[in-house]
């Protein structure tokens, strides 16, 4: 049997970054993972791995994970776990409301679709989709989006009979990660004007130490452990831990679905987020130990402050 080490740094070898760098000894700072839908649950494998160590093995990890979406409350039960272990080990206080595990590295909630919070502080992480085959995988997930709006939505007779174009155009479909990145659900019917599409890239920009894109996930998790200087990946985070609806890494629905429909909000933002990705990666591949990622990952943090970016 191939060495599932040696396999996954052969990986990151083919994509030009580093297999293994020496890992960071200054204190890590908390991050909080921002899991917008059908952007890649599979992210939450190599958070927990890498900022958790040691909580679970990793085959046992991985195949919680593959049963989260099936299983929902695993999530919450798995949370509760880091919660407890971080009690016991007296990281946290028992009357205490703080939400910071593992020593100090992973803010939670991990799991679930919580937005943005618009007056917070957290070092943010996360993966970001190209938005027509993010609607379309979320349109055959039971047209699966996030929060009040949605659920009333639910229950709409007309709501089950529409097609992936009509239900696009639902009202508080579009602009999902537009949304959560300035403090709404994804299914917020909410306006998606120019100013909050400014907001959505301003914290972007400000407030994320990691940006992964679904399309590039084998590039995006070798960038991940390059640049926060962590131990070589494990083969089974380049898996997928859920592919009930679509395979992560590839454009697998067919977007004329959506006749001609697009998500110019989210379209921005995704913009932005892979001019972001494209830039740690070409810092890494020239090894500079001061950009954004590993400064956040050993606890020197340097995230420059929107200017009232978020209101």
């Amino acid at each position: 049997m191939a060495c599932p080490l040696c396999t996954a740094c052969a990986r990151c070898s083919a994509v030009d970054l580093p297999c293994h760098p020496a890992p960071t000894e200054r204190a890590p700072a908390p991050v909080r993972h921002l899991h917008v839908p059908k952007t890649g649950t599979s992210f939450a494998y190599t958070l927990v791995a890498h900022r958790c160590g040691g909580v679970l093995p990793p085959e046992q990890l991985f195949a919680y994970l593959a049963n989260v979406s099936r299983r929902g409350r695993q999530a919450y039960d798995l949370e509760r776990a880091l919660i407890d272990r971080a009690r016991a080990a007296c990281e946290i206080g028992r009357g205490t409301r703080s939400r910071i595990v593992c020593g100090g590295r992973l803010t939670l909630p991990l799991f679930g679709h919580t937005p943005v919070k618009r007056r917070g502080n957290a070092t943010l992480v996360g993966f970001f989709r190209r938005p027509a085959q993010r609607l379309l995988s979320a349109f055959y997930h039971e047209k699966h989006a996030v929060g009040p709006s949605w659920q009333r939505a639910r229950r709409d007779p007309m709501y089950a009979a529409l097609n992936a174009s009509a239900w696009a155009r639902w009202p508080g479909i579009a602009g999902c990660q537009t949304k959560m990145l300035t403090g709404f659900h994804c299914g917020a019917d909410v306006p998606l004007t120019d100013e909050l599409v400014a907001r959505a890239v301003g914290v972007l920009r400000t407030r994320f130490a990691f940006v992964g894109l679904t399309e590039e996930w084998p590039r995006s998790i070798c960038l991940y452990h390059a640049a926060a200087r962590s131990a070589r990946p494990l083969e089974m985070e380049f898996a997928n831990a859920n592919p009930a609806h679509g395979a992560v890494g590839g454009a697998t629905h067919d977007e004329a679905l959506l006749e001609g429909f697009v998500d110019h909000a989210d379209e921005a933002v995704y913009a932005a987020a892979r001019e972001l990705f494209e830039a740690h990666e070409r810092r890494v591949r020239g090894g500079l130990a001061t950009n954004l990622l590993s400064r956040a990952f050993d606890g020197n943090v340097g995230l420059k402050k929107p200017r009232r970016v978020i209101k």
